[in-house]
């Protein structure tokens, strides 16, 4: 079955897939947390001011605004999953913790 030629071949192999089977396992997930630096940060990019309304879906933040082009898009991609953009609604994927960023702009608003 294993012949001198092949096992080289073998053994590199099984390397190979015990390294991917540990990456998988040992992995650490990116984990966003919700604190005032990220609300900032995207009040930053957004303004409170330009916030119509702003609600969650899933794991998208939808904001609608009342001018996109005081938006700075490569930024906001540069701190979410990905940014669509649908007449004057801006949806924003942050994963688990839409809800929770929801609350605290809302949190901002309501305190200003």
């Amino acid at each position: 079955m294993f012949n001198d030629s092949n096992l080289i071949y073998y053994i590199g192999i099984g390397i190979v897939l015990l390294m991917v089977i540990l990456f998988f396992i040992f992995r650490k997930k990116k984990e966003l947390i919700v604190d005032d630096l990220l609300i900032s940060k995207i009040l930053s990019i957004i303004s409170l001011e330009n916030i119509k309304e702003i609600t969650s879906e899933i794991s998208r933040v939808k904001i609608e605004v009342f001018d996109l082009e005081i938006i700075d898009f490569d930024e906001l991609k540069s701190i979410s999953n990905g940014v669509f953009i649908s007449g004057n609604n801006v949806k924003v994927m942050f994963k688990d913790s839409a809800d929770e960023i929801v609350k605290a702009i809302e949190n901002k608003r309501r305190t200003k």
